[in-house]
């Protein structure tokens, strides 16, 4: 049993709907998701990033790279947005991570995942730390979507040391609205 500590930038990627979807039209939740891993597949590896798991209607990636985590985001929320659309949310932190039995584990991953559960359709929600990263290397607008002092501590769930805010960015403008609020870890996060 091999485990290693890394720094690593954490995204998770989830179809927005899926279940009501799926107890609605079930032959069109499962073309939601065949082309949801399909485009994941081609553009993760094209962006040298790894999926990590499939977790249902969702994923978890891992890249070496914030500014190709961010790069591989916007292509894929660019593919998803073309016919036939597929809602999907992403959600970005950076942070130490441990890889162990080909899974990986740590606050990394929880803060990417509640990041990601806090988005709309077609958002890229990424931390501070990630946007600081890649801020003067892609050519895009990020905007911050609030403050974690203005958001419920219930939105938190069992995350604690809310941060200051939060990113998005979705390639053209941003989709945040006030309904989409933040969480990250304070300090660097």
């Amino acid at each position: 049993m091999s485990e290693t500590r890394k720094l690593a930038t954490i995204l998770f990627a989830d179809i927005a709907g899926y279940t009501a979807l799926m107890q609605k039209d079930e032959q069109q939740a499962l073309q939601y998701l065949n082309r949801f891993k399909e485009v994941l597949e081609r553009e993760t590896s094209a962006h040298q990033g790894q999926i990590v798991q499939y977790f249902g209607d969702g994923c978890l990636l891992s890249f070496e790279s914030s500014t190709n985590a961010v790069n591989c985001s916007i292509t894929l929320q660019n593919a998803f947005s073309a016919e036939p659309n597929v809602p999907v949310r992403i959600g970005i932190h950076m942070g130490e991570v441990l890889y162990k039995e080909n899974n990986v584990y740590g606050d990394g991953v929880n803060i990417a995942s509640r990041i990601e559960s806090l988005g709309i359709p077609g958002s890229i929600l990424m931390s501070r730390t990630v946007r600081n990263q890649v801020k003067n290397k892609i050519f895009c607008w990020f905007h911050s979507v609030g403050s974690t002092s203005k958001m419920s501590m219930n939105r938190l769930k069992s995350m604690h040391s809310p941060t200051r805010d939060l990113w998005c960015q979705n390639g053209k403008r941003c989709r945040a609205n006030s309904k989409c609020q933040v969480l990250v870890r304070n300090g660097n996060g």
